[in-house]
């Protein structure tokens, strides 16, 4: 099976005060992977950024002007722009998505902010499959504007949407939809004087995830903004590693953003956590199903691959599956029309024998297992719980009994019942194989009670006749279920009856001494 990894993205941050080139440096701290998380089970990918201490933005800035000796003029810098960039995505290849962009105020402070440890999701549901290729590159930006500087904002909006143009596909429509309405929203707050924030709300999406499954976390990686040169080391190590590596480890679904903050422990500088999460395939149920509902699964499913959406693994087994809901939807079917015992008996048993066909080919296949397996005993179960009912029951058992064969070592009792239940299904005059099997397993049954218990029976009647044994044997003649046995026992009793006929002295007979 191919196995499809997701390269955790590579983050390269840089910002310059374009007039000084004032260089702020990033560091990245700790970058690490959850090795749980890989494989073609894991479908999408869900991407979300976590701005920390925006509060201490103005002390990353003044530093910037101490260090190159220059002081901080009043009002000098309006605002902070971050942005992504994602190469190697089907949609935004090349297109750069405007994150946040913060105004200062008057005095060219943000110690107003009030959203300091701010979250974002960047990717929503994203196939990791046909979205991403073998490196995909995440590159954020930030930058100073300066109050005397071009309008930063204007000529980035207008170069997106150039380039938006040409990625322009009938797949990318609903997203690239939703990324026009971020620029609209960014230039808005551009022009807006009473707009101090601005931070993109709608994540990168293809198409809604219509098959979420388990959630958890892919990979952690931390980035410090801080001035050039500073000595400041933010190697992240001891307790703090062990609180990262712990959220990886424990499979974390969703990390807050505030108690993360709370286990880094740091405050100098504003800085980034990048947080990828991924989420495992699972199949949509719906037991209502009907033969127009199947076809809409079944268009659903070739759309999804055609799409990128699923995998070819995921595919196949999604057809075996449809194949199987095909049956299902017959059962169902004739169950309520009363089609006949033996008809429902047997596409109950080709249900069940997809089963153990489609998971012997997938033995020991993680998605199979995880994602599928549990679906298709749901479906048997819905239908033994819902459908063979009212004069069904015993067709499970039927089915066990063709399953399983005769066995050896009951008690006539069990015999006798696994001979009533087979021989309640009506038969068709026909050849097919499933009205053969169901006759050689009765005929076998028949034979292991015979030999089992009729046959010593009669043999010891023969040996020792007598009309208290006579008597005792019709009475099993009469209440057995099995053919073989009720001619073997007649047999038997005729004969009595025949030595008892021609004898003349019946003084001889008819006591048991």
């Amino acid at each position: 099976m191919k196995k499809l990894f997701f390269v955790s993205a590579l983050l390269a941050l840089t910002a310059a005060l374009k007039a000084q080139n004032y260089q702020i440096d990033v560091f990245e701290a700790y970058k690490n992977q959850n090795p749980e998380t890989s494989g073609s089970i894991w479908q999408s990918l869900t991407s979300e950024v976590y701005l920390m201490n925006m509060s201490s933005m103005d002390k990353l800035i003044d530093e910037i002007y101490f260090r190159n000796k220059k002081k901080r003029m009043r009002g000098s810098v309006s605002s902070v722009f971050i942005t992504a960039k994602f190469d190697g995505t089907a949609v935004f290849n090349g297109i750069e998505y405007p994150l946040y962009r913060f105004k200062s105020a008057k005095n060219g402070k943000f110690s107003d902010i009030k959203n300091n440890n701010s979250s974002l999701r960047i990717i929503e549901a994203m196939p990791v499959s046909s979205v991403f290729g073998d490196k995909t590159e995440e590159i954020v930006s930030m930058q100073l504007e300066l109050h005397n500087s071009p309008d930063i904002v204007s000529a980035f909006a207008a170069k997106q949407l150039k380039t938006l143009s040409s990625n322009m596909t009938a797949a990318s429509v609903p997203a690239m939809k939703a990324y026009v309405k971020e620029i609209s929203a960014l230039l808005s707050q551009n022009l807006e004087n009473s707009a101090s924030v601005y931070s993109f709300s709608t994540p990168v999406n293809i198409s809604a995830e219509e098959n979420a499954g388990e959630k958890s976390v892919n990979s952690i990686a931390v980035y410090f903004f801080k001035p050039e040169l500073s000595d400041d080391d933010l190697t992240l190590g001891g307790q703090v590693k062990e609180n990262l590596d712990s959220l990886l480890k424990n499979n974390v679904q969703n990390i807050n953003p505030g108690h993360l903050n709370t286990l880094m422990g740091y405050q100098n500088y504003p800085y980034i956590v990048c947080v990828n999460y991924k989420t495992k395939y699972s199949v949509n149920i719906n037991k209502d199903l009907t033969a127009d509902k199947l076809a809409l699964r079944k268009n659903s499913l070739n759309e999804a691959f055609s799409q990128g959406r699923i995998n070819a693994d995921i595919y196949n087994m999604g057809t075996e599956l449809n194949k199987f809901l095909n049956l299902y939807v017959d059962i169902k079917k004739n169950a309520k029309n009363n089609a006949g015992h033996f008809y429902i008996l047997k596409d109950y048993r080709e249900l069940r024998n997809m089963y153990y066909r489609t998971k012997k080919s997938h033995d020991g296949d993680k998605i199979f297992e995880e994602c599928f397996n549990e679906v298709y005993l749901g479906y048997i179960k819905d239908i033994e719980d819902n459908f063979l009912t009212d004069g069904l029951e015993d067709i499970k058992t039927a089915a066990d009994l063709l399953q399983n064969g005769a066995k050896e070592g009951l008690k006539q009792e069990e015999y006798e019942k696994d001979l009533t239940l087979l021989k309640a299904v009506t038969l068709p005059d026909t050849s097919d194989d499933e009205v053969l099997k169901m006759k050689d397993l009765i005929s076998r049954t028949e034979t292991l009670l015979y030999n089992s218990f009729y046959a010593p029976m009669i043999s010891e009647f023969e040996k020792a006749p007598s009309f208290y044994e006579c008597q005792r044997l019709i009475s099993y003649m009469e209440r057995t279920k099995c053919e073989k046995c009720y001619l073997a026992i007649k047999k038997a009793v005729e004969g009595f009856k025949n030595t008892v006929n021609e004898n003349k002295d019946l003084g001889n007979w008819g006591s048991d001494k």
